[in-house]
């Protein structure tokens, strides 16, 4: 199962490159075999490693996850761990994103009579 979840790290770099308020997560299907019930989907921010992260941000028992509203100007890392009943696989290589862009400034206005 490691080595399937070796993938996941290609899987995530480029959906995740986004500059919008959403980060769209998505990882490939573990095997049948492996009768996977859920996935938890882990996230660290600027430099901070999900794997160190207190607790998942989410479960979903699909194969993507929408990060809503995420702070601009931050660089996320995204971790997944399939369950199963007998339990959790050990986290994914992280997927990592290129920093947010931060809105612009407000623009100066001069009014000259």
């Amino acid at each position: 199962m490691r080595n399937f979840y070796a993938l996941v790290a290609l899987a995530l770099l480029l959906p995740m490159i986004a500059f919008a308020a959403d980060l769209n997560i998505t990882w490939p299907a573990a095997p049948a075999s492996e009768q996977v019930t859920s996935y938890e989907i882990w996230v660290g921010t600027n430099g901070t490693p999900a794997a160190y992260s207190s607790n998942a941000v989410a479960t979903t028992t699909g194969t993507n996850y929408t990060l809503a509203d995420v702070p601009e100007g931050n660089v996320y890392s995204v971790q997944i761990k399939a369950v199963n009943l007998a339990g959790e696989s050990p986290l994914s290589d992280a997927g990592s994103t290129p920093g947010l862009p931060t809105k612009p400034g407000a623009p100066t206005v001069e009014v000259v009579p």
